[in-house]
């Protein structure tokens, strides 16, 4: 399987628009839309919940990748793991980061074997989700002993 690169270009910033512009601002996210992803993210949170099930809290971050990516493909969830991302700046690279997991080519995925979710982790995933240029995102954390998560749409 290639790996598959995302581009992510950086728009350049906004100047101040006069009072008589007809810009239009950008569309929100259809309902419809943010419902289908909610079918994905059930289905998500489920094989979550079996890999944490089975395996109990404790272990490396990699081997509940490992398991979570085993349990979607089983359940035919269409996932990318390690996805690249580029971050572009006037048409040049300027950073890279990798999505743990996006599943159906629309929820980006990461994951968490801490005590607890921090504030700061969905500040992270909601920047990823801009950057990616979608607009749903879970974080699961497998760290305490029920597994924990959230779910951030922006």
């Amino acid at each position: 399987m290639r790996a598959r690169t995302w581009a992510i270009a950086f728009r350049e910033p906004r100047r101040t628009l006069s009072a008589t512009s007809s810009r239009a601002p950008q569309p929100e996210p259809l309902p419809s839309a943010i419902e289908a992803e909610a079918g994905w993210t059930k289905k998500t949170l489920e094989a979550a919940t079996v890999v944490h099930a089975a395996l109990g809290p404790g272990y490396q971050h990699e081997v509940y990748r490992r398991a979570l990516s085993i349990e979607l493909r089983n359940r035919a969830v269409p996932i990318h793991t390690e996805v690249p991302l580029e971050l572009r700046y006037r048409g040049e690279v300027v950073g890279r980061f990798e999505a743990e997991m996006v599943v159906n080519a629309a929820i980006l995925v990461e994951l968490k074997t801490t005590a607890s979710l921090e504030q700061v982790d969905e500040q992270n995933i909601a920047r990823h989700l801009k950057l990616a240029r979608m607009h749903v995102g879970l974080i699961i954390n497998f760290g305490p002993a029920r597994m924990s998560y959230r779910r951030v749409v922006v």
